[in-house]
């Protein structure tokens, strides 16, 4: 293991990224089993109780499944199932309902204020802007425009990189383990009214929510329009 020079967080977390940087390039894949606590130790030439914390942590950001007698299994961190802890919508079953996504588009454009704000980033940094829908019971019940601050290399920005990166999302970057949300009450638009299918004037919520890693680092934010109908619901417990 190497470790920062100069990093003066506790041992423990500089294991921690240690351990999410092999989940996130591939190196612990998915559906894999891992060496022992003690195993592990002994390959960083750590104690045993600094790895020992560090799975605890990962444990608790829902990466990391340990059994007793089986070992540690390294769970789906990356893909839309792995965004499903971020899930505000219930169907009439108290289900949550992420619904089917589809990707509509996606460019480079500049931050502006509010989105530098968020992202915390320096205002007219580049940005991916995509744009998303999500569908649940044949309808679509949710419009977003996302952003994100991991853009493709200057020389890489084709239609079909850009989607590629859009669809990596952060990924391919980091870990997300916390999520801030805003709710709005507001009004259907032309717009929202064809996509919806309801009428101009409709009540809608406007979900403005900022996706975070694991060390506090902003990856996405995304502002969406919703319709609920009679079938869905909201809660953010």
């Amino acid at each position: 293991m190497s470790l920062k020079t100069f990093d003066l967080r506790p041992l423990y977390l500089q294991v921690v990224d240690d351990f999410i940087g092999r989940i996130v390039s591939g190196v612990w894949p998915a559906g894999q089993f891992i060496a022992s606590e003690t195993e592990i130790s002994r390959e960083l030439g750590l104690s045993i109780g600094t790895v020992r914390r560090a799975f605890d942590i990962l444990d608790q950001y829902g990466v990391l499944d340990r059994s007793q007698g089986k070992g540690t299994l390294i769970l789906n961190a990356s893909g839309e199932e792995a965004s499903r802890r971020f899930v505000t919508f219930l169907d009439a079953d108290g289900e949550r309902v992420a619904g089917e996504l589809d990707l509509i588009g996606a460019s480079i454009s500049k931050a502006d204020d509010a989105v530098a704000a968020d992202l915390k980033i320096v205002a007219g940094s580049e940005i991916l802007a995509m744009r998303r829908q999500r569908r649940h019971g044949g309808r679509i019940f949710l419009t977003e425009i996302a952003q994100s601050p991991f853009v493709p290399a200057a020389g890489a920005r084709g239609a079909a990189a850009l989607l590629e990166a859009a669809e990596a999302r952060w990924f391919a970057h980091s870990l997300a383990v916390r999520m801030t949300e805003t709710v709005s009450p507001i009004v259907a638009d032309a717009d929202d009214a064809r996509v919806f299918g309801v009428p101009t004037g409709e009540p809608l919520l406007q979900l403005t929510r900022i996706i975070f890693s694991y060390d506090g680092v902003a990856l996405e934010r995304r502002v969406a329009r919703c319709y609920l109908g009679q079938d869905l619901f909201y809660e953010n417990s």
